[in-house]
């Protein structure tokens, strides 16, 4: 964390926001000046903007607290510029406009993304356990009757002592023969889910009997042990559940030469030192993956809620109305024809349209990349999304990122217009060719580089002038950071 380089997220608003009240909530971290106005930065700000970016309080360096205050600043003294330019630059008033289009959807899709990572904590993980012999695949062997027999000896086998053995001697993936077949636990909603074409039979299957399931990599013998519902605060004791009982299993298989005959000793070893773990790694892994775990279903948990909305109340998208958008010329579009079915109800393109033209916009006012973005980004999952029993409960902070997207465009804009003038050189392209040609370069001519030398050039320029914009806007704003009051790991 202490050398965390990433860009932090500016998802803030700097007076709207209502945030759970602590003592220092109010704390002055960060002051600009605007003429006779002072704008400040509380702590707050400080936290919500941790928060939104999914950083643990805890492991939040001084210099990352510092990184967060000084891009607040800048979004707030970039989004001043913006208005104090904008009122005599008519071309970038509309340029601000058509990159507000829709609003107030994308505030609603916003506020409804931090609610649902706010309220993770009681999310309820629906994690299957499984038990598998996998058995690869051979292209001059059809080895399916041997599946089969495999599955019969397995369901009819006198007890799970059987079933163990019959796995450390059958099984052909290394890792799950001497973990006597037990999958890691997995989690059933918490987003994409590669190996559905395993779990959704045996979601159907809960009599602990194994079943045959091929694909692409092979033919799996599984079965479903149990899913068990968990909330975040147990994901760690589950994981840990797992990992000793598999290390048990684990210590057994490699302390029985019968079953590690096929292996060579410095194998065996070297399976031993990657795998086997003490009750002290046991734990710390388990607590990564618990955390891993929680992090993955904050970032999908948006998608998460909308595909479980689109599934209860039918939605169904016309496959024709794309292709024959973009294949068709704008004058030539039909507004009539239906675009999505939604809960019963039919939507047309006339309707997408209304909301355009509504804000003063008009369809060519975008190229058509722009308006399917907005159709399939905004309309469409915010139309999902208002049939959410969580809607209601975002009204209360829709304003915090209504303010926060005004800024955040109106200071790119800004940043946009102060490089529109960056140019690079025939002379600055053969320049840098030049000395990197023996090094770099070597038994590549220019024409073979020139693409790639333009763009680390501009890459330099860009972020040469971004540093200079910001230093404009500090010393012209007056922004003052109270670093004396930020601590280690403590926010």
């Amino acid at each position: 964390m202490k050398n965390m380089k990433k860009k932090i997220i500016l998802l803030i608003s700097l007076s709207l926001l209502i945030l759970t009240s602590c003592s220092n909530e109010k704390e002055v971290l960060a002051e600009l000046t605007n003429g006779d106005e002072k704008i400040r930065i509380l702590r707050k700000d400080l936290k919500f903007v941790i928060d939104l970016n999914q950083l643990e309080r805890k492991e939040i360096s001084v210099a990352i607290q510092n990184q967060v205050l000084e891009e607040l600043a800048f979004l707030t003294a970039g989004n001043i510029e913006y208005n104090s330019i904008s009122n005599k630059q008519t071309e970038l008033q509309k340029k601000a406009k058509k990159a507000l289009a829709l609003l107030d959807r994308k505030t609603f899709l916003n506020a409804m993304n931090y609610y649902l990572q706010e309220e993770s904590s009681n999310f309820v993980y629906k994690m299957i356990l499984m038990q598998a012999v996998f058995i690869r695949n051979d292209r001059n062997l059809d080895r399916t009757k041997e599946a089969e027999d495999l599955v019969n000896q397995l369901n009819k086998a006198k007890d799970e002592k059987e079933i163990e053995k019959i796995i450390f001697e059958k099984n052909e993936n290394l890792r799950y023969k001497f973990l006597g077949g037990f999958v890691d636990p997995f989690c059933l909603n918490c987003g994409f889910n590669p190996i559905s074409d395993i779990t959704q039979p045996l979601m159907e299957n809960k009599d602990k009997k194994f079943i045959m399931i091929q694909n692409p990599q092979g033919i799996w013998i599984v079965r479903n042990l149990e899913i068990k519902d968990v909330k975040q605060n147990q994901l760690k004791d589950l994981y840990e559940d797992y990992h000793k009982k598999t290390q048990f299993i684990a210590r057994k298989f490699f302390e029985n030469p019968g079953y590690t005959k096929n292996l060579d000793k410095h194998q065996v070893e070297q399976l031993k030192q990657q795998f086997l773990m003490d009750e002290k790694k046991i734990t710390e892994f388990s607590n990564e993956l618990a955390n891993h775990q929680s992090k993955f279903l904050k970032r999908n948990i948006l998608m998460n809620h909308i595909n479980e909305l689109k599934e209860k109340y039918k939605f169904k998208i016309n496959k024709d109305f794309e292709q024959n958008f973009l294949q068709k010329n704008t004058q030539d579009w039909d507004y009539s024809i239906e675009i999505f079915e939604l809960n019963k109800k039919k939507y047309l393109f006339q309707e997408f349209v209304d909301l355009i033209e509504n804000e003063n916009l008009m369809l060519k006012d975008f190229n058509k990349e722009e308006l399917l973005n907005l159709f399939n980004q905004v309309y469409i999952l915010s139309e999902i999304l208002k049939l959410s029993p969580l809607a209601q409960k975002v009204d209360s902070i829709q304003g915090v990122f209504k303010d926060l997207i005004i800024k955040q465009n109106h200071t790119n804009l800004y940043i946009a217009e102060q490089m529109n003038n960056i140019n690079i050189s025939n002379q600055e392209l053969m320049n840098y060719y030049e000395l990197r040609k023996n090094n770099e370069f070597k038994g590549q001519n220019f024409t073979q580089v020139r693409e790639k030398i333009k763009n680390n050039l501009l890459t330099e320029k860009r972020q040469k002038k971004l540093n200079e914009i910001k230093q404009y806007l500090f010393k012209k704003y007056k922004v003052k950071i109270e670093k004396e009051k930020l601590k280690e790991g403590k926010v």
